[in-house]
């Protein structure tokens, strides 16, 4: 047969600040959602803040500005952009967009501008929301455009330092102007293993996190490094103030933990390593369903059962690629009775309760994923916009009227989707205990819709939605 290749579109942008043109300023397309860096279809914006893309392949792109340093300072949804065979696409990104929380301030160490990098969590109704930032020269940050709601905050100095972080209630839209000084103080020790040989010592890793972390797989991506030297002697520098939990692990033969409370410089911490090392290793048994959005990844939980997380030696440990079959080893756990859960993009989450660890052996988990449903809402109204749909309040209840808490995994900021036609509201990791869907729209009345759980069902709506 005959190859018919898609004739290339064009982008026409438009970059604005405050309603006003941004001229003189590199922007570029990019298959990547807030991270990746510039594209190679590239452009100047001219005096009117404008730039035409020509040649582009059809699909879904992000847009970039030379303004963004690894990261976008605005959120996703407001850079899709999609592109269709042989068309000009008309495109405006603002780069301070009026609505929403703009969240800044200047954060600092010690009274020091140490962070390259700020990272916004979502918790509560905003779970799944994920934000970073680069802050500018004296630690200046900001968000812009931010859904009201809860968030954590987590400014970290380096991939090897633990982060600092706070909890930040934005209960409304506008300016939110916050600063920090994180009081941060050193943690220090020695560690002991079953040789307690030089060779033995200095094969010791070591990873300090926070005692609570908002969801499992963000204490392992938000913790600090380190490795013991020859004489079993580490430390952590810019620890802030706060419950930590301390691990040390000799990979194949054990690991052990302590819990600290830091609130001054920390010293002559003792860890023994005893060579009673166990392992988990997690099946992926069946799949049910295809899920309706995801990007292919999961990721191994452990918990003891009055829920605090083990630290998981290596830095993707308990990290699989999805598929029927797939296995994720956990090597040296300590002995002991745990929850296995297990978390895949668009699969509802599943939990091995109870799981037995013992000294030698590994522990099989056969795990059985099911694709989570997920809602498209669109509505009548003509004057709904994206960017209200975006701040929509979601929340999930269950037959007899209680609230369901709605599930997110880390990999959810990877999958931002295709840009709709009109405004659409995308609800995910709905279940089979799901009753009924709750949006608020800013502005409307709450609109209840009654569920039917499917697994990958995709419920497609159309509502109108009434004033309050």
């Amino acid at each position: 047969g005959d190859l018919k290749l898609q004739k290339p579109g064009s982008v026409n942008l438009t970059v604005t600040e405050d309603g006003n043109p941004v001229p003189d300023l590199k922007v570029s397309l990019s298959r990547f959602a807030g991270w990746g860096g510039a594209g190679q279809d590239q452009a100047v914006t001219d005096a009117a803040g404008q730039a035409l893309i020509s040649d582009v392949a059809a699909g879904t792109w992000y847009v970039w500005t030379a303004r963004d340093d690894g990261s976008f300072d605005t959120a996703n949804m407001r850079r899709r952009v999609i592109v269709r065979s042989g068309e000009t696409t008309d495109f405006t990104l603002e780069l301070r967009p009026r609505d929403g929380v703009l969240l800044h301030g200047r954060l600092t160490l010690n009274g020091k501008a140490l962070f390259s990098e700020i990272t916004l969590i979502g918790i509560g109704n905003r779970d799944g929301e994920f934000r970073t930032s680069k802050p500018l020269e004296g630690g200046f940050y900001e968000f812009v455009g931010v859904k009201p709601g809860r968030y954590v905050l987590h400014a970290r100095q380096s991939d090897a330092h633990v982060s600092c972080k706070v909890e930040l209630n934005l209960d409304k839209e506008g300016d939110f102007p916050f600063d920090r000084d994180f009081a941060a103080y050193g943690v220090s020790g020695s560690v002991t293993t079953p040789e307690d040989s030089p060779a033995q010592r200095g094969a010791v890793s070591l990873t300090i996190r926070h005692a609570v972390n908002e969801m499992p797989e963000y204490g392992q991506f938000l913790r600090g490094r380190a490795t013991a030297n020859a004489d079993g002697n580490f430390s952590f520098e810019n620890v802030a103030a706060g419950r930590y939990v301390i691990a040390a692990t000799l990979q194949g033969v054990g690991t052990v933990s302590t819990e600290i409370n830091v609130q001054a410089e920390t010293t002559g911490l003792k860890l023994v390593i005893a060579g009673n090392a166990g392992g988990v290793t997690v099946t992926v048994e069946s799949l049910t369903g295809t899920p309706v959005s995801g990007v292919g990844f999961g990721m191994v939980s452990i918990l003891r059962l009055d829920g605090t997380v083990v630290d998981l030696a290596g830095e993707n440990a308990g990290l699989f690629m999805v598929s029927a079959g797939a296995m994720s080893n956990v090597p040296t756990i300590p002995p002991g009775t745990y929850n296995v859960v297990v978390k895949a993009s668009g699969y509802l989450s599943f939990t091995a309760e109870g799981v037995v660890v013992e000294s030698g052996s590994t522990a099989k988990v056969a795990a059985t994923l099911t694709a989570a449903a997920e809602l498209h809402l669109s509505v009548s109204n003509t004057d709904v916009t994206q960017d209200m749909l975006d701040a929509a309040t979601v929340r999930y209840f269950d037959a007899s009227g209680m609230e369901v808490p709605r599930e997110s995994t880390l990999f959810d900021v990877w999958n931002s989707g295709d840009v709709p036609e009109t405004p659409l509201l995308r609800a995910g990791y709905i279940g089979p205990k799901v009753a009924e869907v709750r949006v608020k729209v800013p502005g409307y009345a709450e609109l209840l819709l009654p569920i039917e759980f499917t697994p990958g069902l995709k419920i497609t709506r159309n509502e109108t939605l009434a004033s309050e």
